[in-house]
């Protein structure tokens, strides 16, 4: 597939997309914020019509006993969006961000979100969320790898969102979609 800056190759098997491009992006260095305040209210909108699907989905499969307070580790929560929403439907102890990007990062503080600089800051956590994460990652499969074995407690749960290039963040709401990016993705997922 030909696309603005280069080739992506995709599998015809499982339709991974993979590229040759150097990565030109630090997280950690970059200020850049993809949306604006008034794009930003487009996306609480339609967050809050998803929210409640995959709040039923992990009603639907993931159990811990009722009384128990749940800690939850969101890697790359970006504007803090899913942890506004899912809280509502879980009884969590603590919530952590986990955010590279430093204009996000700084945005998470002033909305009172507990933010942290480093995973060795924390113990093991019920839930991980990594929601647009895992194409940014060069060794993806290593980085679940150490996650489940260093970050997730047992009878854990971790839950994973990407982005199909046909769906409904890239149908309905494109200036979101970070899609086939050539100089931020290691991975292409369709």
């Amino acid at each position: 597939t030909q696309l603005i800056g280069g080739w992506i190759s995709v599998c015809n098997n499982c339709g991974l997309g993979f590229d040759k491009q150097e990565r030109t992006v630090n997280y950690e260095k970059s200020e850049k914020i993809a949306v604006d305040d008034k794009q930003l209210k487009l996306y609480h909108k339609y967050a809050r019509r998803l929210m409640p699907i995959l709040n039923s989905l992990v009603e639907e499969h993931v159990s811990f006993e009722p009384s128990r307070k749940i800690d939850i580790l969101e890697i790359g929560p970006g504007y803090g969006l899913t942890s506004d929403y899912i809280t509502r439907k879980l009884s969590v102890g603590k919530y952590y961000h986990y955010e590279l990007n430093l204009n996000l990062k700084k945005r998470l503080r002033s909305q009172h979100k507990l933010v942290i600089d480093s995973l060795d800051e924390i113990d093991k956590v019920d839930i991980v969320i990594l929601s647009h994460v895992l194409e940014h990652i060069p060794d993806a499969s290593g980085y679940l790898r150490k996650l489940l074995q260093d970050k997730l407690s047992e009878n854990g749960y971790i839950l994973l969102a990407q982005t199909d290039h046909s769906g409904f963040i890239p149908t309905h709401l494109p200036f979101l979609w970070y899609g086939w990016q050539l100089k931020e993705h290691y991975y292409h997922f369709t």
